[in-house]
């Protein structure tokens, strides 16, 4: 996935960036990441902090990269489900691997890694819970061009472990904006 934005304001608002960085061989960039209800659902339409969906919904979630080169690609090592209220978390990416289970779809295109997740997947309370969600990202540049660069899972097919060649920035840390979920009582055995 080679992130050929240029440097620019984005016109995603939902979207919380990191401040600009700069590494000697990756040039000026930052980190983004925005949350929405629904692939098929409009992002702006998430703009409103904190966003309220229900524990039966679906939640999109877009990673993305802002450089100033154009052979730099975006890694993603995970991303988790953080509970405030009941300190629980839920990895659905770790040491690169997906959860299929927790990760209903994934789409990705030169700058961005968008997900969407089940919610049902993260640990439940009665009532409601405040949720974020947590991801560790670099940028890799591989001088062959080989790429080998990306998610780093060795049971995926869209994986390959980093080689030698391969020059990664440090890992940086981006956090979305609260969401807010109520859990339905049970009905029928089913949330």
């Amino acid at each position: 996935m080679v992130i050929q934005t240029p440097l620019q304001n984005s016109p995603q608002t939902n979207l919380v960036w990191t401040d600009f960085m700069s590494e000697e061989q990756f040039g000026r960039f930052r980190f983004g990441i925005g949350i929405g209800p629904d692939l098929s659902t409009n992002m702006n339409e998430a703009t409103s902090s904190p966003m309220h969906v229900s524990g039966t919904e679906k939640l999109s979630v877009t990673v993305t990269a802002e450089t100033n080169k154009s052979d730099v690609r975006l890694a993603i090592t995970s991303c988790k489900h953080v509970s405030k209220d009941i300190k629980a978390k839920s990895y659905f990416i770790q040491d690169g691997c997906l959860d299929n289970e927790m990760v209903v779809n994934m789409t990705r295109d030169d700058n961005k890694i968008v997900f969407t997740l089940h919610l049902s997947g993260l640990a439940q309370i009665s009532g409601s819970s405040t949720v974020f969600i947590s991801c560790e990202v670099k940028l890799c540049l591989d001088s062959n061009h080989s790429e080998s660069c990306g998610f780093y899972c060795p049971l995926q097919l869209f994986s390959k472990q980093p080689s030698e060649s391969v020059l990664e920035t440090r890992t940086y840390h981006i956090t979305t904006k609260p969401i807010y979920v109520i859990w339905e009582s049970r009905k029928n055995g089913k949330y």
